[in-house]
């Protein structure tokens, strides 16, 4: 259990992070105070160094993550290079802020920290993206992760542009909803979208749904808050780490799923 622990952690961990980075990111070209883009950019490095650290234990062997950069096929490499990219942008944008830098320096070291959580958010998704397991092959899969921060994000950098979250929100679940369709629609694979929907999976399915889209959509509804942002930016992480345990099991064999 312990390894699957440390793999729903960084990818808990990861969400956050590009959640907040691209929030700060949206901030820095909007009309945001310097102290609460200063508790984006904190958080988000916070995030981050948790995520890499989880990554670390779970692999085991930290040299296998630079073996990963020969192998630009796997998800290990994007999430690598994503998070180097993010490395720099971090420091980038710290070093900006001790020297009271203004202006496109900041613009660029939070798109950059922003660009490379995405990454690293892709190449979660990537993982499960197996041809070899019929449930996993799909391109869906990675475009649902890195979809996963944008409703969080887009309460936190729009805050006074909730049509953002409304819509980001929507489109989430269209794209997981046309994801099981697809399953469905491949008569071995129906037992899957069943054990997702009312079966095995259900709870983690539906606890992934309300914390990744549903809230993030009533939340756009709702009066401007301070809060609003950062407690749906926190329950989308987690959210996405249950849609993370979905599609594990997805990808176990049929007489497995069953005795889940």
């Amino acid at each position: 259990m312990g390894t699957e622990a440390t793999i729903v952690l960084f990818t808990a961990f990861a969400c956050l992070s590009a959640e907040l980075f691209c929030a700060l990111a949206a901030a820095e070209f909007g009309d945001q105070p310097h102290g609460r883009r200063f508790a984006m950019a904190a958080a988000g490095a916070v995030s981050l160094a948790a995520a890499a650290v989880s990554g670390l234990i779970n692999l085991g062997r930290p040299e296998m993550f630079f073996a990963a950069l020969g192998h630009p096929g796997t998800g290990i490499f994007w999430e690598l290079t994503g998070a180097l990219i993010a490395l720099f942008g971090v420091i980038g944008y710290a070093a900006a802020q001790y020297r009271q830098l203004e202006g496109s320096a900041l613009k660029i070291f939070a798109c950059l920290a922003a660009a490379g959580s995405v990454l690293i958010l892709f190449g979660v998704g990537r993982n499960f993206w197996m041809p070899w397991r019929p449930a996993l092959d799909c391109f869906l899969i990675p475009v649902i992760f890195v979809l996963w921060a944008v409703p969080g994000a887009s309460l936190l950098g729009f805050e006074k542009k909730p049509r953002a979250a409304a819509v980001s929100a929507l489109a989430l679940a269209i794209v997981i909803a046309t994801y099981l369709i697809r399953l469905q629609c491949m008569s071995d694979l129906s037992y899957a979208v069943d054990a997702v929907l009312l079966g095995s999976a259900s709870f983690y399915f539906w606890s992934s749904v309300v914390l990744g889209a549903v809230i993030p959509f009533a939340a756009s509804i709702l009066p401007q808050n301070l809060f609003k942002g950062w407690v749906c930016a926190v329950l989308s992480a987690v959210g996405c780490a249950a849609f993370q345990w979905v599609i594990y099991f997805l990808g176990t064999p049929a007489w497995q799923f069953f005795e889940q």
